[in-house]
């Protein structure tokens, strides 16, 4: 079995677990919102340790100015954490992949803007350490990636939501 297979089929059993977890609390039966909150943040959490881990090699080993490497360690997270989200934490099983994609980029890529805001700002401004700062924004970012990604992107109900903006 490959590297990958295996990485694969680790995170595939570790998110089976955390579901059925999940799954015995009541608060979670009764407010299922919560369960998606709690989903998306354990996929963001996996999501910025893949962010902080592709910037470090970019950075430390590969010799990448600091916000060309915050740039592809972004938009690798983002694959990772699209993958994740739309298979365990909203279990959205729409056959507009194309088109939902491209919404969760779209959001991304106002999220990727921000962060690369807040990463300046801490280090060029504050002089806060880059890899602190890389957390605090990568954070900060998925909060606000979560509402966007929520309401609009993975939406049960795109026409409503839509109407309602």
């Amino acid at each position: 079995m490959s590297s990958l297979s295996l990485i694969w089929c680790k995170m595939k059993n570790l998110y089976c677990q955390l579901s059925a977890f999940l799954n015995r609390f009541f608060i979670f039966k009764k407010f299922p919102i919560l369960k998606e909150i709690v989903k998306f943040g354990i996929v963001g959490a996996s999501n910025i340790f893949v962010d902080v881990l592709v910037y470090w090699l970019l950075t430390r080993f590969g010799g990448f100015y600091y916000l060309l490497a915050a740039t592809i360690s972004f938009l690798a997270a983002n694959v990772w954490s699209y993958f994740w989200n739309r298979r365990w934490t909203f279990r959205d099983h729409s056959p507009a992949i194309i088109r939902q994609y491209l919404k969760f980029l779209a959001a991304n890529i106002i999220a990727i803007l921000l962060n690369l805001l807040l990463l300046f700002v801490f280090v060029d401004f504050f002089n806060f350490d880059d890899l602190v700062s890389k957390i605090i924004a990568s954070i900060a970012v998925g909060l606000v990636n979560f509402i966007i990604n929520k309401i609009w992107a993975f939406s049960e109900c795109p026409a409503k939501i839509n109407k309602s903006l």
